[in-house]
């Protein structure tokens, strides 16, 4: 991605990112009281992009200018994750220009309860892309001990940094959407990057096992994980960035990677000296040589590139059924381990097993998400 700040500032950052990406956002603004939007407001052209924010005080202000329930905020409190999700949800909603919208909500103190004393919430909403649904993202911070008009600077930074965020992940995607590569996306949360420990897949979306999956291996290796999500996959149609952007922004607590490698042999060049984590069914399709093209010689030279790469597998154990096959159920499937593979020693070599003790998640990402429609 370019350089796409002129003055070097986050504001500044936030406009030309806008700009690039075709954006109108808007604002709610609860603890911080508007300094965001008058941050925003002196980046000069920022009309064009910045429909306005919404300063919502009092929880009263929060019912009758943005709909968010007295039930919701007596049951939640003022300042929680879902009160600010639905802040930002309803400000895309009601503001009929508006593509992108962000909230906060958070307790700058003095005289809080110890265990809101700085915390602030920040929801974003993402209106729908290609026909989908408004995809929204909640992350929370813990302010750093101070008055309450630096906490206030700190609330409205981290407000500004993660609508940066966002938009750098949506530059991305269309960036990556043209041409190839890797693009990482650094946590919201600020915890560092892994470019060891990789985790492929789809995510759609993330569940319990994932999560169970990157613990595991972050306890069996020492190191952080990030996921990788690829734009093209092998046996899947190709994510548009639009659809990639709505599937990582709930994910953007996470370290993650978004690249346009569909095979291990274009994620071992992208990630030398890496761990990839995967399901037995994935190293049952590594083993067939009808992913490429049917030719025994293409696979051998396909796994000496990974070998040279010095990349290995962490493997997870699955309930499959008699293809391999994921989320099928039936008397037919079984847990099965790397042991229970019949793997060629070259590949075999660079796999490490996770045992079942140690994993076993009887869950699909597949069995989470809704029906089709009929018709």
């Amino acid at each position: 991605m370019t350089d796409i700040s002129a003055d070097g500032s986050i504001p500044g950052r936030i406009q030309q990112l806008l700009d690039c990406n075709d954006q109108q956002l808007v604002l709610a603004e609860s603890c911080t009281a508007g300094l965001a939007a008058s941050r925003l407001g002196g980046v000069p052209g920022i009309s064009r992009h910045f429909c306005g924010s919404s300063v919502v005080y009092q929880e009263g202000t929060k019912q009758d200018w943005l709909d968010i329930s007295g039930s919701m905020l007596e049951s939640q409190g003022a300042v929680s994750e879902p009160v600010a999700r639905q802040m930002a949800l309803n400000s895309l909603q009601q503001t009929s220009t508006a593509t992108l919208a962000a909230s906060i909500t958070g307790h700058l103190g003095p005289g809080a309860p110890a265990e809101l004393d700085g915390r602030v919430f920040v929801g974003v909403a993402l209106g729908g892309m290609s026909g989908q649904l408004p995809t929204t993202l909640v992350v929370q911070r813990r302010l750093e001990p101070a008055g309450r008009e630096q906490r206030q600077q700190q609330a409205a930074d981290f407000l500004l940094e993660t609508v940066q965020r966002v938009l750098q992940l949506l530059e991305a995607c269309r960036q990556l959407e043209q041409g190839g590569g890797c693009w990482p996306v650094v946590p919201i949360q600020g915890q560092g990057m892994s470019d060891k420990v990789i985790f492929p897949g789809a995510f759609n979306p993330m569940h319990s096992g994932h999560r169970k999956i990157m613990q595991v291996a972050e306890q069996l290796t020492g190191r952080a994980v990030a996921l990788e999500i690829s734009l093209e996959n092998v046996d899947k149609p190709v994510l548009s960035a639009a659809v990639a952007v709505c599937r990582i922004i709930p994910l953007m607590d996470q370290a993650v990677w978004i690249t346009r490698a569909p095979t291990f042999v274009e994620k071992a060049g992208l990630f030398p000296g890496g761990t990839f984590l995967t399901g037995v069914d994935t190293i049952a399709r590594i083993s067939q040589p009808r992913y490429y093209e049917g030719s025994s010689l293409t696979w051998e030279k396909a796994l000496e590139k990974i070998r040279e790469s010095d990349c290995r597998f962490l493997v997870f154990g699955r309930l499959v059924d008699s293809h391999y096959q994921t989320g099928r159920g039936g008397e037919s499937a079984q847990f099965l381990g790397l042991e229970d593979l019949e793997v060629p020693a070259s590949l075999g070599e660079i796999c490490e097993a996770v045992s079942e003790k140690q994993f076993r998640e009887d869950i699909t990402s597949r069995e989470l998400r809704p029906p089709p429609e009929d018709g």
